[in-house]
């Protein structure tokens, strides 16, 4: 994706997309639903999507490995080696 800068990085974007998953991600908790769940389906929904769209699997891994080297990057992240099975 980063060749096609048309939002990534954009503070406006940055901010709609962070206030969105925050409240998808409430409303989740909210009816029940675990986070691992709900990422996990929403991966799968854009990957559908993706495909329908016409992109090619080259795309689709150029975009998995650029958010796989992003997560690297981000010191933030919690990894806790008793997180619970996403598959319930």
């Amino acid at each position: 994706m980063q060749d096609d800068p048309h939002h990534w990085g954009d503070a406006l974007f940055e901010k709609f997309v962070a206030e969105e998953l925050d409240g998808l991600a409430q409303r989740a908790t909210a009816a029940g639903i675990c986070i691992g769940c709900l990422s996990d389906r929403l991966l799968f929904e854009m990957i559908v999507s993706l495909v329908r769209n016409g992109a090619s699997e080259d795309d689709i891994d150029d975009l998995v490995q650029d958010a796989l080297d992003q997560s690297d990057e981000t010191d933030d992240v919690e990894l806790r080696p008793d997180r619970p099975s996403r598959m319930h």
